[in-house]
């Protein structure tokens, strides 16, 4: 109901939450998110405050949370549109040595491939920030930019056979296996 009213009010409408008595929480929620959120942002804060660039920050966040560095290069081509409630579309980035990253958005983003080779997906993170080290959200993406590309693993939840089947590479449309070897 809420993504039929975004998408018929041109996306300004939101949801802060769905009210749930806090005991129908018990076994939901992934314990440790919120201060782990915070943990990461403090990591950011902290090397942005010493003057580190973008790519020392992604490393930095990377090193914390078990993850990495995935790619830096240059927007060459970025598009989304709003298609079914959802904000859909891809970018392309560009090394110096032409290496080519894709990755595909579905209101986040979900699939990443270097040189057309899949690379990471969903559930692992894939975020971008600039080269201040600050997120990059997709309709702030602009051709011509250079972005580096962190790719954070999933929590363990995420990666069952149970969490695969509502949030892995499938469960949005891709004839892809998961594999842990991706982060």
């Amino acid at each position: 109901m809420v993504r039929a009213l975004a998408a018929a009010s041109g996306h300004s409408v939101g949801v802060a939450d769905h009210p749930v008595r806090a005991g129908t929480l018990d076994g939901v929620l992934i314990p440790g998110t919120i201060s782990a959120a915070g943990r990461l942002g403090r990591i950011r804060r902290e090397a942005h405050e010493t003057g580190a660039t973008g790519v020392e920050i992604a490393e930095a966040i990377a090193a914390a949370d078990g993850g990495r560095v995935a790619f830096r290069g240059v927007v060459t081509s970025y598009s989304c549109g709003v298609v079914d409630g959802f904000t859909r579309g891809g970018l392309e980035l560009r090394d110096a040595s032409g290496a080519r990253y894709a990755i595909d958005i579905q209101n986040e983003f979900i699939l990443a491939r270097l040189d057309g080779e899949v690379e990471a997906c969903v559930p692992d993170l894939i975020t971008v920030i600039d080269e201040a080290g600050d997120p990059v959200l997709n309709p702030d993406i602009r051709i011509g930019s250079t972005l580096t590309v962190l790719v954070l693993p999933a929590p363990e939840p995420w990666r069952s056979e149970a969490g695969l089947a509502v949030f892995g590479p499938r469960a949005f449309g891709y004839d892809v296996d998961w594999t842990d070897t991706q982060t």
